[in-house]
């Protein structure tokens, strides 16, 4: 069977004798890859896995924490350097391999990680945006809205500005 990669190397198999929406799914849940976190938010927010994701323009690594969705440039930070992912990847980002996250970080703590597009649904939607696939991002928030019990608001704030953009 065929894989296909998309701009964020994210993995999906084709599906074609599957009715649309059925295809659709299987295809979003198939796509899993391999995320790098390499410690602890300094923050203090909770969240034990900082995510490195590199910006696809100008290519630097940064940080990202889940929990409180906030970018740093380094391991340690001031709390006026506390910036939003956007900030430091203005045409989204990309999922960096093993060996650019040690080299950027060090050896000690990286750690690898499954993940799916729900994850990182905020910024891979902004990522399609910025790369002037407004379907694609759309497609991406709008299956969040679909399958969370309670979408976050920020779901609902993304899908506005996709849809503007169409």
């Amino acid at each position: 069977m065929r894989v296909q990669r998309n701009p964020l190397g994210l993995r999906s198999r084709p599906h074609a004798a599957m009715t649309r929406p059925a295809r659709q799914q299987l295809e979003e849940m198939e796509q899993v890859s391999v995320v790098y976190t390499v410690g602890d938010c300094p923050v203090g927010c909770g969240g034990d896995d900082l995510v490195v994701l590199r910006a696809r323009t100008g290519g630097g690594l940064f940080l990202f924490c889940r929990a409180c969705g906030v970018a740093y440039r380094r391991k340690t930070v001031e709390l006026d350097e506390l910036l939003e992912p956007i900030d430091l990847a203005r045409q989204g980002v990309e999922f960096p391999s093993r060996e650019d996250v040690v080299r950027a970080f060090g050896a000690n703590g990286v750690r690898a990680h499954a993940f799916t597009v729900d994850d990182f649904s905020e910024i891979i939607a902004l990522t399609y945006l910025a790369s002037d696939q407004p379907e694609a991002a759309l497609r991406v928030v709008d299956s969040v809205i679909a399958t969370w019990h309670s979408p976050p608001d920020r779901g609902h704030q993304i899908r506005d500005l996709v849809r503007r953009r169409i």
